[in-house]
């Protein structure tokens, strides 16, 4: 065998260039391996469900997924919204559009969070995900919108003017390491340091947004039994229902229109039952069995669509979930994640495969390439850590995908919680969510090649070895 030094330099450059090519190929073929074990008959229609399930978003969202006026009565009163309390009497359904019921829905809210407070407010939403909504857009929302809204009024009658400043210096020396109330007349009380340092109008603030708390947490009768001053309590008793009731209802409005049509859709079927017809046919009927239609909850009538679209995505792809659809919301997503549903249809699979044989023929041949430029040791080596190389990096990233822990709710919306914190939190629900379908089969796509290039290094680690440890031989003469 000829040495390094004794080899014609471009047979370096070929084992170089074979190295790196190799590196390439066995990635992407490890990749194309992933993607054809997904896309098998066999284990398809998981991964596609999940996709589904991305596209089609949270339950609380999705348009018709829940019963619309099932079991609705001619005379009875009309629920507007599936586990909100806001209805319309029967007499106002026939000339009732889906802007008044939406106006009325946030209307009701409204006066139940002025009455009890958030929390027992958004307790009476039966709707999990639409609650979790609703407590989202309180905290970001409506909380900073009332405190703004109590601010004018209650500043106009000299809460922010410091005639109205209570001796809390005092307060704080003769109770030390208590609450101070600093007005006179409005019994909110914050530690003494929280006023340290600030101008009346600063203190003024502070108090307005405590009132607003207490508004927001127990409801507008517990504020204003902390304001003793008459002056200052009718200004509050204005502000709450003057502009803090305005600003709240257009907040809330805006919210709940995301879903008007679907309130639209319940009016319709309402008005259909009291013309002596029969509701508008539900969309679903041909995804889900006419017998269940009724009998099934919102959770359950959305797994049964998503299982029976999955099917058909897995079949014939974006274009077959599309014709099963309906126009609505939920059309419009799938309709928006078409390339992803493609890419897990029969010909998705067809092409990964034929892509995968590729990829392999063209390793094997450029390990015989790199085994016939290299020498001693090298000749497996050099292939092994290539392939090692290649694969190493897609086996670690899933085996920490594998480990991923799914979100137990779905992001809010930017105006929420940010954009960045969406965004970021918008990516590991979907990583996690495919993870439990789709990181163990990528996993043993790239667990192969790299036992390959293990096998390899093993071996040619044990021949140098073996060389090392071999004893030198003696010479007779």
């Amino acid at each position: 065998m000829r040495s390094n030094e004794r080899r014609p330099a471009w047979q370096h450059d070929v084992r170089w260039l074979a190295t790196l090519l190799l590196i390439a190929v066995v990635a992407l073929g490890a990749a194309a391996s992933s993607l054809a074990r997904l896309t098998a008959p066999v284990s398809v229609e998981p991964v596609a469900r999940e996709l589904l399930t991305l596209a089609v978003g949270p339950t609380d969202i999705v348009p018709r997924l829940a019963p619309s006026t099932t079991g609705y009565e001619a005379g009875a009163p009309l629920a507007l919204l599936p586990g909100v309390p806001a209805e319309a009497d029967a007499s106002e359904i026939p000339t009732f559009d889906s802007a008044a019921a939406v106006s009325r829905v946030a209307g009701v809210l409204v006066e139940r969070f002025l009455a009890d407070g958030g929390p027992a407010t958004w307790a009476s939403i039966e709707d999990p995900a639409w609650r979790a909504v609703l407590e989202g857009v309180d905290e970001a929302v409506l909380r900073p919108l009332l405190a703004g809204a109590l601010q004018g009024p209650l500043f106009d009658v000299g809460v922010g003017d410091g005639t109205r400043v209570a001796n809390w210096p005092q307060q704080a020396q003769q109770n030390p390491g208590q609450p101070v109330q600093p007005l006179v007349g409005v019994f909110v009380t914050v530690p003494p340091l929280a006023l340290q340092g600030r101008s009346a109008r600063e203190i003024g603030e502070l108090v307005v947004a405590e009132l607003a708390l207490v508004v927001a947490d127990e409801g507008a009768a517990a504020a204003l039994d902390l304001v003793t001053n008459t002056n200052v309590n009718a200004a509050l008793r204005s502000a709450l229902d003057g502009p803090a009731r305005t600003d709240l209802h257009a907040a809330l409005e805006a919210f709940v229109a995301s879903r008007a049509s679907e309130v639209e859709t319940r009016l319709a079927d309402a008005r259909a039952v009291l013309a002596g017809g029969t509701p508008a046919s539900d969309p679903w009927a041909g995804l889900v069995d006419p017998d269940d239609l009724g009998r099934l909850d919102t959770a359950e009538r959305r797994d049964r669509v998503l299982d029976a679209l999955a099917q058909r995505a897995a079949l014939g792809g974006s274009e077959a979930v599309l014709a099963a659809l309906p126009e609505s919301g939920v059309r419009e997503r799938a309709a928006r994640a078409s390339a992803v549903l493609d890419a897990v249809d029969r010909v998705a699979h067809r092409q990964a495969r034929s892509w995968s044989w590729v990829l392999g023929v063209g390793a094997v041949l450029l390990t015989l390439i790199v085994v016939l430029t290299a020498d001693g040791f090298g000749r497996v080596s050099w292939p092994g850590l290539a392939w090692l190389l290649g694969a190493g990096p897609g086996l670690v990233a899933a085996w920490f995908w594998r480990e991923l822990v799914p979100l137990e709710a779905w992001p809010s919306s930017p105006a929420v919680e940010g954009v960045f914190t969406v965004l970021v939190d918008t990516v590991r629900l979907t990583l996690a969510q495919l993870g439990q379908v789709a990181a163990e089969t990528v996993l043993w796509a790239h667990v192969v090649p790299a036992g390959i290039g293990a096998a390899f290094v093993l071996i040619g680690v044990t021949g140098w070895l073996g060389a090392q440890l071999r004893p030198a031989r003696r010479n007779r003469f």
